[in-house]
C-alpha cells in the first residue's frame, strides 16, 4: 500500500506539466495510472480535459445559482460526451478499462461532490 501511494505521488509530480486530466493532485495520479498502459494517452487526456473544464464551468454557475443560456451542458450531458470520446479511442484498452474506471471515478466524485454540498447547506457553509 505505501508503495501505491509513493508511485501515485510520484506520477503525479512527474506529470503534472503535461497531464492535464484530474481535479486535483490525488486524482490527476490516479487517473495518469490508470490511463498508462493505453497508446491513447493523448487522446484520453485531451477528453478528460474537456470534461474536467465544462465540470468547472457547471460548477462555478451552480454555485451562483444561474444557468447561462449558452452552455447546453449538465453533468449528465457532459460525462455522455466524455464515455462517448473514450469510447471513439482505437485502443480497446481504453474503451473498456479506462472508460469504465473513470466512469466510476465520476460517479463517486459526484457522490462525494453531492454529499459535500449537503452537508455545506445543512451548517450553512
Amino acid at each position: 500500500m505505501k508503495l501505491m501511494i509513493f508511485v501515485i505521488i510520484i506520477n503525479s509530480v512527474s506529470v503534472s506539466e503535461c497531464w492535464d486530466c484530474g481535479g486535483g493532485f490525488f486524482t490527476r495520479g490516479l487517473v495518469f495510472i490508470l490511463a498508462s498502459p493505453s497508446s491513447d494517452r493523448y487522446q484520453i487526456n485531451k477528453s478528460c480535459s474537456v470534461h474536467d473544464n465544462q465540470y468547472d464551468v457547471i460548477e462555478y454557475y451552480e454555485s451562483i445559482r444561474r444557468y447561462p443560456p449558452f452552455y447546453p451542458f449538465d453533468r449528465r450531458e457532459s460525462d455522455a460526451e466524455f464515455t462517448r470520446c473514450l469510447e471513439k479511442c482505437p485502443s480497446r484498452y481504453t474503451q473498456t478499462v479506462v472508460r469504465y474506471g473513470y466512469d466510476a471515478m465520476v460517479y463517486v466524485n459526484k457522490v462525494v461532490t453531492e454529499t459535500w454540498n449537503k452537508i455545506k447547506r445543512a451548517f450553512g457553509f
